[in-house]
């Protein structure tokens, strides 16, 4: 991916999905009242967890409120 025609690495990219990730799970957990490592074992057996870190979805590239929505999707589609 090129970014105002400099090549993204996947370094980079890696770092979005987990700042992304680690914002999303922080908000999550106080909201719920429960552990963030609690709530980042129950993200990483997930589908979406699969699809942020494949960087070929782009996931990475959207923001923490997109990531939970489609994460609170899919538990209640196959939770």
């Amino acid at each position: 991916m090129h970014i105002n025609d400099q090549e993204v690495t996947t370094e980079q990219k890696e770092h979005c999905a987990v700042s992304m990730m680690r914002r999303m799970l922080d908000k999550f957990s106080q909201e719920k009242g429960i552990a963030f490592q609690n709530a980042l074992i129950e993200f990483a057996n997930s589908n979406v967890y699969n699809a942020l870190f494949d960087f070929e979805t782009g996931l990475w590239m959207e923001g923490p409120d997109y990531l939970r929505d489609m994460w609170e999707r899919e538990k209640k589609d196959f939770g």
